[in-house]
């Protein structure tokens, strides 16, 4: 899968960010950033090129949104992503 590398921090101040587009726009929120935990304390956040042309809204692409491109470019933009496989994540705590 192909994403960024970045911090919790950062994943959660792009989360508030697209809470506050969608209520600047009255909509419910129906999307947030998942991210996968890293070993190194680090957070993936995966987007792929098909994430970006995922119809989110009407006719509206996830890559159509400004704030879309805010977080991109955030995240170093798109020739910043890498490629991770599953064994590079955080297993997640067994009970």
């Amino acid at each position: 899968m192909i994403g960024f590398i970045t911090t919790p921090e950062i994943v959660v101040t792009l989360n508030q960010g697209l809470l506050a587009a969608f209520a600047a726009r009255g909509i419910a929120p129906y999307l947030t950033i998942a991210a996968l935990p890293m070993p190194d304390g680090n957070a993936f956040v995966p987007l792929s090129d098909e994430d970006l042309t995922m119809p989110c809204y009407g006719s509206d692409r996830l890559g159509d949104y400004p704030e879309t491109q805010a977080m991109i470019a955030t995240l170093g933009g798109l020739t910043a992503r890498v490629e991770m496989t599953s064994d590079q994540f955080t297993p997640p705590a067994t009970p």
